[in-house]
């Protein structure tokens, strides 16, 4: 640029887009003489500023130890950047780097206050921030901190809790006890907690005010602190022949170690006059925060026989194979969830004083015993039931002149049940009409109450269709046993407390009903476990 010499000037940069000039220098040009000047322009992405402000009272006096706190934006997510306090004269000064910022101000027993959206691209200065009282609060919260030590917990220590909310923030000391409390007003909190000697713990949105008071408590570390894991859950596994459970545990704490190599599994082992335990299985690590679990094996199902609890630990390892931290043990039981297969294609053969009865053998896995039940068919009596583990029956034990029905259950290790064969019929009388009912009728189931399995006996003195089905006490429909045509006679038919998918229904009473023909009939009876 040419100008007239011997004079002073001034170089102005105005600022490029996204950028700033560092100087603007002054340039003395002397006559005949040539003048190069070099003006530094740089991105704002790299550049700080300060960020200046005065705290003031409703009545205008500096506010002293008011927080001032800077939320980056610029992510999908406010996150926390730097925290200042003010002087005593209610100033407060910062160094920010480029960028937009959500600003909070906050002083117990004073409304927090925020400013929203601050472009930091040049020095800032914020003049009479005023910070008004809380004229009352909506409820409180207190909690006891507990000083969790590698050998055991501390009586006595002190921190320092800071509970923060979005419209109203307190930080303040516990006593010796660990006891904390403040007034709040209505909102959700988070709360974090830090003491010389242990480590930092956070929890966000750990509680809500809402017009009363909340208890929060909270478990403190030492440094290098190993807690061990925490079994949370261990149940049976539902719909499978038993013998397993699922253990699900917490991680623990690895102090020091940052991560625990693996973890093992220990079922403790029954009978014995000292502690002994089985190992199970090795689980890897895979985080901190996410649960663990397993399918453990038991040696013994609980069933309506007999109660058989599994007791189990989980031990979690370091990189020092000499120091390892089990959990407390968990205690549960397993259960035989299906019932096994129904006996098929039963047929009967008699001849004189006897009745020879033959089915289709068994293929479950875990098949104890038959059940082979004998209902005499002119007689209120409940049916017999003899055992056997072969796949027939000879009855000879029965009397002349009268007629019987017949039918076989499976029943596994565990004691359940199944549904009941085809029933067959055998007439030991010269009198084909022995036995057949002159009405209908429904019977009161026996036994009653029932566990895991219950007769229901009906007549039926013509061939009609025949409806039988189970209610709960609400009357919601639970299982129907039988929907068909059949032929007049006594009949029976048996329910061993499985719903219509063959899930095993909760004790309690429940409605059974006939319907044949006309006839409508309804009966209580109670399943018991």
């Amino acid at each position: 640029i040419e100008v007239p010499g011997n004079d002073l000037y001034y170089i102005n940069v105005p600022n490029p887009p996204g950028m700033i000039t560092s100087s603007f220098p002054e340039v003395y040009a002397v006559a005949g003489d040539y003048n190069y000047v070099e003006v530094y322009c740089y991105a704002l992405e790299n550049q700080s500023f300060s960020v200046e402000g005065h705290v003031l009272s409703q009545e205008g006096f500096g506010l002293f130890d008011a927080r001032v706190e800077f939320f980056d934006t610029s992510e999908d997510t406010a996150t926390w950047w730097n925290v200042h306090f003010t002087d005593p004269n209610g100033y407060f000064g910062a160094f920010m780097p480029y960028g937009t910022y959500d600003m909070r101000i906050s002083l117990p027993a004073h409304e927090s206050f925020w400013i929203y959206g601050l472009e930091v691209d040049q020095d800032i200065y914020l003049d009479d921030i005023i910070l008004n009282l809380v004229t009352e609060f909506d409820g409180s919260v207190q909690g006891v901190v507990s000083f969790i030590t590698q050998d055991g917990q501390l009586d006595s220590h002190e921190a320092y809790v800071y509970i923060d909310g979005q419209n109203y923030s307190i930080g303040l000391e516990t006593n010796s006890s660990g006891y904390f409390y403040a007034d709040l007003v209505n909102g959700i909190y988070d709360i974090s907690v830090s003491s010389p000697g242990f480590s930092f713990a956070y929890f966000p949105e750990a509680f809500e005010v809402n017009n009363g008071a909340v208890t929060f408590n909270i478990d403190v570390y030492e440094y290098g602190y190993a807690g061990p894991p925490e079994i949370v859950d261990l149940h049976d596994i539902p719909n499978d022949q038993g013998r397993q459970m699922r253990a699900v545990w917490h991680s623990g704490e690895p102090g020091e170690w940052d991560y625990f190599t693996q973890f093992s599994i220990w079922r403790k082992v029954l009978d014995v006059p000292f502690d002994l335990w089985d190992y199970v299985e090795t689980i890897p690590w895979h985080g901190l925060h996410n649960p663990y679990a397993a399918v453990v094996p038991t040696l013994g199902d609980s069933s309506s026989n007999e109660f058989h609890q599994s007791t189990f630990i989980v031990t979690a390892h370091t990189q020092d194979v000499d120091f390892y931290v089990d959990s407390e043990p968990a205690t549960g039981w397993s259960i035989d969830n299906i019932h096994p297969s129904v006996p098929m294609n039963l047929v009967m053969s008699n001849g004189p004083g006897t009745v020879s009865l033959n089915w289709l053998a068994s293929d479950d896995v875990d098949f104890d015993y038959y059940n082979v039940y004998r209902q005499s068919i002119a007689s209120n009596e409940p049916a017999m039931v003899f055992t056997t583990i072969d796949s027939f029956y000879i009855d000879t034990d029965m009397s002349q002149d009268n007629a019987y029905q017949y039918w076989v259950t499976t029943v596994d290790q565990s004691g359940l049940e199944s549904e009941a064969s085809s029933i067959v019929s055998a007439v030991l009388a010269a009198d084909d009409n022995l036995g057949m009912p002159t009405e209908f009728a429904l019977k009161q189931n026996y036994p009653n109450p029932f566990n895991p399995s219950t007769q229901i006996q009906y007549a039926l003195p013509s061939e009609t269709r025949v409806v039988i089905s189970i209610y709960d006490i609400t009357g919601r429909k639970v299982r129907t046993l039988v929907n068909e045509v059949q032929s007049p006679g006594y009949k029976n038919v048996l329910w061993n407390a499985t719903n219509e998918i063959g899930r095993p229904v909760s004790a309690g009473m429940y409605i059974y009903s006939i319907q044949a023909g006309d006839f409508i009939q309804n009966k209580k009876m109670v399943l018991m476990k």
